[in-house]
C-alpha cells in the first residue's frame, strides 16, 4: 500500500476511528474474558468504509436509521491479527489513536490466544496481564480530557 493511502487511513482513525479491546466472559466463567482487539470506523458515507475494507480486510455492516432524521451509520470494523496487521501500518502516521495502538500492538501476544485455553481457566498472570490492558484502552478511550500529559519545556 501506497505512504499516502497509509498516512490518509491513519488519519481517518484518528478522526474517526475506535481502537479498543471488545471484552466478553465466556459463558459460565466469572474470571477468565475474551479479548478482541477491535479497530473500527463509523462514517454515514459507505464509500469511507468500503475503501478501508478494501486496503485492510474486515467487514462492513450497516445501522439503518427508518424513519429517522439521520443518516445511516456504515462500522468497518478489523479484529484480531488483521486488526494488528492494519496497526502495524498505520502506527507510524498515527497521532490522536497512537497510545491506544501501542498498547493493543504490545499486549497482542497475551490478548490472542484465547483459544489456547478454550474450556480451562486462563493461568492468572494472564489474567492479570489482561485486565491491565483493558484498563489501559479504557482509560485512553474515556470521554472528556485527555489524561494529564507532561510538558517538557
Amino acid at each position: 500500500m501506497k505512504t499516502r493511502e497509509l498516512a490518509y487511513a491513519a488519519g481517518i482513525v484518528d478522526g474517526e476511528g475506535c481502537v479498543t479491546l471488545r471484552t466478553r466472559r465466556p459463558w459460565g466463567n466469572e474470571v477468565s474474558r475474551i479479548c478482541v482487539p477491535t479497530l473500527m470506523v463509523c462514517n454515514t458515507d459507505p464509500r469511507l468504509t468500503d475503501w478501508l475494507r478494501a486496503r485492510f480486510g474486515g467487514s462492513v455492516c450497516c445501522s439503518l436509521r427508518p424513519g429517522s432524521h439521520q443518516k445511516d451509520v456504515y462500522r468497518w470494523s478489523v479484529v484480531n491479527r488483521q486488526c494488528r496487521a492494519a496497526l502495524l501500518l498505520l502506527l507510524p502516521f498515527l497521532i490522536l489513536k497512537k497510545a491506544q495502538a501501542e498498547v493493543l500492538l504490545a499486549s497482542s501476544r497475551y490478548l490472542m490466544d484465547h483459544k489456547t485455553y478454550k474450556g480451562h481457566s486462563l493461568p492468572p498472570e494472564l489474567i492479570v496481564k489482561r485486565a491491565a490492558a483493558i484498563q489501559e484502552i479504557r482509560l485512553l478511550n474515556r470521554r472528556g480530557p485527555p489524561p494529564a500529559v507532561t510538558s517538557q519545556s
